[in-house]
């Protein structure tokens, strides 16, 4: 790690993929292409003038744009390579930031400067890294550190200097005001003026009197290579949906006499929007064009495009759903008539288009299930993402499906009704992947422009078309047993919430409207149309890791109307019960029951008939908790006990004290147990893999330990052996792009019925006993030697373990005052989200095979053991290699930077079990990774 003068650590890269740029090239590029007169002689007078004259250049002469990826020939979609970009680039053709930010780079390096890649994001986003950066090192001082922009869409001519405190002065480059603001952790906020503030915004920020919209977040604490951006593109590309503009729109950001002119041509629509600004805000033209238009204009004004580069380009730009559904009119009106048994349908349309969408809704709603059944009864080794046709045959047969099944059928059969329509992404609040759900928007309803939600696929119960031309809020809506109400955001977004009687505060998810509280069902991004093609390819991708969606993998649920009552049935896969409602229109009338397998099966054939006992059944089999059998017998956890962890009588504990039992395992389990990746990564380099739970039960025996998936998962196992009663919590370090990439442990009942302990044997930080969860929002403080705890809890669920932190850190998000103290949070658990060793190792698999995915696992070697009352923390990455010994007292902590020699003779004299070759091969390997992924 190295620091800067600005007090940020960060770690240096090693870009071992060359660029092809000589630096004769490079002063060619410069004089010829950029026009900069005598670049020899102007970098030597004033490297912050040359360097300013090269972004002001590249972002005035080199085009921002998606064409040369989508005019690649349909059947030679790739990856470009650096020479293709260069090429590009020396054409004037242009690219997106990975055609220019790495080609600026490359070139600034030739001249001499300093420089590392950072990453970063688009507000929204939901993949990380996905815009490539530039930071330039000792440009005014020694540390001092630039953004360097010359490859985005937004206006930045000058580097910009990151010595300010919490924010930047007030930049204004041709049209554009910019401001910039620090966050914890590294964070750079590139903001935008707002004039109108819309409130309330997670991406507006308010300094004085004025407003800022986030445009991009970077991390600067994570250095990249050419070689990580290298392999996220390679991976994103052959996921289009991950970055939709790339592959389905054309867009060109070009400027000529001062004037940026804008060109957008997406797949939704037969028209392309060119925007011409001039330098003041109140200097823009807006003009719709036709596709040959806009090939005029822009074959006129830039003439580095030809006609067919431009024509091939829009040429590949899939059409709006450019997959068919299987479904024609004759069988649409059979579905409405003989399936939703919609009297003479055609009639109705013609007499009442918004009459006709309220009874398809309704009946579509009511007569067709919204379940997991055809997705869960599908036999283990044949999972797939359903095809269209089976997600039809689903519908017609009553069967039903989820929004996958029900939405995308009913948009399909809207669309041969004569409505217009299209799909819309959405989210249930707290998921950790965008568009998991498929929402429809129907067009031009009640008047041209008109918008309206259609939601026959949920399974909240919303039985007509709800208008969405209200300002902030619209009214109530009332269906069945369910008040309904929408709130519109900034970025065309749409929260759909349900009323809250009791409000629980405080909450994100809680929106207070008068003297009413609403709750988000669902959050829709309404400025963002989809098609069949986008909401299969990432039904693909998630059928693929079924922890992305683990409701539709692992659990059988089942809602379904009779008789205007709504029957809902939940089989998780952490009880072998069933819980049953039974709701009436009115909230009162509502009937719980828990019910046994048998019985769920028994209830659902009376009730409805489609689904016959063998499908239930296959269900319920497939939706079994830890199918993953644990191989720990109760006789070696016995053993492992008294011989591993030294406990005395360990049965005559646990009768004596169930409390006493667990804590003193867990003390025993964090002292005895190291907490390590030496197991994991001095795997052979042709054999990585995620660790099978064989080899975590062998890495426990022989004392050398492992991180999370090694210690929690095991200890369950033998909790459970032991008769307590369990379940796994996922959890995350704050600032991970991955969710539950920890593996928690909640102990049931111990202390009494329904009580919850947290216990931690596999964590870095002491935790030597369980905690009770049986307080309201902050627990008491925990000392375990160095260490002060506190717990705070959080709506949904949310559990934060928080560290006691001596200095506050004002700004930062993961820092909560209580009283006169101050705690820095370390994991954030979700515990009302039960997991299973099915769930994690799922995950495992995934992520231990792609380093980037989990790099606090992947990118260092850790050992974190225990002598006497001593913590001793053996620390390596890349060169760097130290040693922390912590005591009860700390003011007692000793640093030690060491030797890679020093490093392992440490770890071998004083933790015999890890042998020397074991120790070299895993540092081998976290070598060979850096190098590899950059992480």
């Amino acid at each position: 790690m190295l620091k800067t003068s600005q007090g940020l650590y960060v770690t240096p890269e090693r870009d071992d993929i060359p660029y092809p740029l000589t630096r004769k090239e490079a002063f060619y590029f410069l004089e010829n292409v950029l026009l900069i007169s005598d670049p020899a002689k102007l970098l030597e007078q004033d490297s912050i003038m040359f360097l300013n004259t090269f972004i002001h250049g590249m972002t005035t002469k080199i085009p921002f744009t998606s064409i040369p990826d989508v005019s690649k020939p349909i059947n030679d979609k790739h990856l470009p390579t650096f020479a293709e970009c260069k090429e590009a680039i020396f054409s004037r053709e242009g690219g997106d930031c990975f055609y220019k930010n790495i080609f600026s780079k490359a070139l600034l390096d030739l001249m001499g400067y300093n420089t590392f890649h950072v990453g970063g994001n688009n507000p929204g986003e939901n993949q990380f890294d996905t815009h490539t950066g530039i930071i330039v090192c000792d440009l005014s001082y020694p540390g001092s550190l630039h953004l360097a922009e010359p490859g985005t869409r937004r206006p930045l001519f000058e580097a910009i200097p990151l010595d300010f405190d919490q924010e930047s002065p007030v930049y204004h480059f041709h049209f554009m005001k910019s401001k910039f603001f620090k966050r914890d952790n590294g964070i750079l906020l590139w903001c935008a003026h707002a004039p109108e503030h819309t409130a309330p915004s997670t991406y507006i920020i308010e300094s004085g009197d004025e407003f800022w919209k986030i445009q991009l977040t970077y991390r600067l604490h994570q250095q990249r290579s050419r070689k990580y951006f290298t392999e996220r593109a390679q991976y994103m590309a052959k996921i289009p949906t991950l970055i939709p503009s790339v592959h389905y729109a054309l867009y060109l950001l070009a400027y000529k006499e001062k004037k940026l002119f804008n060109y957008l041509y997406q797949n939704q629509k037969n028209l392309a929007r060119l925007k011409i600004q001039g330098e003041g805000l109140s200097e823009s033209e807006i003009q719709l064009l036709a596709p040959d238009e806009m090939i005029d204009s822009i074959v006129e004004n830039f003439p580095q495009y030809t006609r067919d580069t431009i024509q091939t380009a829009l040429d590949n730009i899939p059409e709006k759903d450019d997959i068919p559904y299987p479904l024609m009119r004759e069988e649409a009106f059979h579905f409405l008539k003989n399936v939703l048994l919609i009297p003479d349908p055609l009639n109705l349309l013609q007499q009442d288009s918004i009459l006709f969408l309220n009874t398809f809704i309704q009946r579509m709603t009511t007569e067709i299930p919204f379940t997991s059944i055809p997705d869960v009864s599908k036999p283990i080794n044949g999972k797939h993402c359903p095809t269209l046709t089976e997600g039809k045959e689903a519908i017609f047969s009553r069967q039903g499906g989820h929004c996958f099944y029900k939405n995308i059928f009913s948009k399909a059969l809207l669309d041969l009704m004569g409505y217009k329509t299209f799909h819309v992404g959405g989210n249930n609040p707290g998921e950790d992947h965008f568009d998991t759900h498929t929402g429809i928007i129907v067009c031009d309803l009640s008047y041209p422009g008109s918008l309206h939600l259609a939601e026959p696929g949920t399974r909240r119960p919303l039985f007509e078309a709800i208008p969405l031309d209200f300002d902030q809020e619209s009214p109530m809506y009332h269906f069945h047993f369910m008040r309904s109400k929408f709130f519109m955001r900034d970025n065309g977004i749409l929260l759909w919430c349900a009323h809250a009687p009791e409000h629980t505060a405080p909450s994100t998810y809680i929106i207070e409207s008068g003297d009413e509280f609403w709750k988000i069902q669902l959050t829709y991004r309404l400025h963002q149309q989809r098609s069949r093609k986008y909401f299969t390819e990432r039904a693909q991708h998630i059928a693929k890791i079924p922890t992305v969606i683990p409701s539709v993998h692992y659990t059988l649920y089942l809602l379904a109307y009779k008789e205007k009552k709504l029957y809902s049935y939940l089989y998780l896969n952490h009880k072998d019960l069933v819980r049953l409602k039974v709701q009436g229109e009115d909230l009162s009338e509502s009937d719980i029951q828990l019910l046994a397998p048998d019985e769920m099966i028994g209830s659902i054939v009376e009730n409805f008939p489609q689904y016959t006992r063998d499908t239930i059944q296959n269900a319920l089999d497939n939706a079994e908790n830890d199918d993953i059998p644990y191989p720990l017998t109760r006789d070696e956890a016995l053993y492992f006990l008294e011989n591993v962890l030294l406990i005395p009588d360990p049965i005559i504990l646990f009768k004596q004290d169930h409390i006493l039992f667990l804590n003193t395992y867990l003390h025993r389990m964090i002292t005895e147990i190291p907490f390590t990746n030496i197991p994991q990564v001095s795997q052979p380099m042709d054999e990585k893999h995620c660790p099978t739970f064989t080899e975590c039960k062998e890495a426990i025996f022989s004392r050398q330990g492992g991180h999370c998936f090694y210690k929690n998962i095991f200890s369950k196992a033998l909790l459970d052996l032991m008769g307590y009663k369990t379940f796994h919590v996922g959890g995350n370090n704050p600032g991970e792009d991955q969710f539950d990439s920890h593996s928690g442990i909640i102990v049931c009942d111990l202390s009494y019925p329904g009580s919850l302990h947290l216990a931690e044997p596999g964590t870095r930080r002491p935790l030597f006993e369980a905690i009770p969860l049986d307080f309201d929002q902050e627990s008491p403080e925990y000392h375990f030697l160095f260490m002060r705890s506190k717990f705070f809890k959080r709506d949904h669920g949310i559990l934060l373990w928080c560290v006691h932190a001596p200095e506050e850190t004002k700004t930062s998000s993961n820092v909560i005052k209580s009283k006169n103290n101050y705690w820095r949070v370390q994991v954030i658990y979700r515990l009302n989200n039960k997991r299973s060793r099915t769930y994690f190792f799922h995950k495992g698999q995934y992520r231990f095979r792609i380093p980037p995915c989990l790099p606090q696992i992947h990118d260092k070697v850790f050992l974190c053991a225990y002598k006497g009352n001593k913590m001793l923390l053996f620390l390596l990455k890349q060169n760097f290699a130290g040693f922390k010994c912590d005591t009860l007292d700390p003011s007692e902590t000793e640093f030690q930077l060491l030797s890679v020699e020093e490093f392992i003779d440490n770890i071998v004299n004083n933790f015999p079990q890890f042998p020397r070759e074991m120790v070299v091969r895993a540092i081998e390997s976290q070598h060979y990774i850096s190098n590899q992924f950059q992480i």
